[in-house]
């Protein structure tokens, strides 16, 4: 039923508990699952060498976040693949779950930029708005 799985991931807490819910059902379906981390798009106006820096090192975190889950699904014995991408969170998620062809997108309902979120409309939102595949929005907390 899940044979592919769209993991969007910022490394946030609420990002990491929405894991444990993917880590369950791929098992159950054994399932592939495409982690994604997509860092915000750096304005050519910047210029070098600082828009490379930033780059690189925006880079270098989505490293970071990807391989941490990417180790939890390793230990679990799921097959996966990461997907860095720049620009916008939303558009990146519902651009790969198409290109992937997912059946499933799980994802935490806040990020690490939540004000950001509560004033421009949150990233899980977007994508259950407009996601042509089912979604799990994962809260923080029950009492959310």
């Amino acid at each position: 039923m899940y044979e592919k799985i769209l993991y969007p991931t910022d490394g946030s807490e609420c990002s990491k508990k929405a894991l444990k819910h993917v880590v369950e059902i791929a098992k159950k379906f054994n399932s592939k699952v495409f982690i994604l981390h997509a860092f915000p798009f750096v304005p050519e106006y910047i210029g070098s060498p600082y828009r490379e820096k930033i780059i690189s090192q925006s880079t270098l975190e989505a490293e970071k976040i990807t391989k941490e889950a990417a180790k939890v699904l390793e230990e679990n014995n799921i097959d996966y693949e990461i997907e860095i991408l720049e620009g916008p969170a939303h558009k990146a998620i519902l651009t790969v779950a198409d290109v992937r062809k997912v059946d499933l997108i799980i994802m935490g309902s806040r990020g690490i930029s939540a004000l950001a979120g509560a004033l421009l409309g949150s990233v899980s939102q977007k994508v259950a708005t407009h996601a042509k595949c089912p979604v799990m929005i994962v809260r923080e907390r029950e009492s959310e």
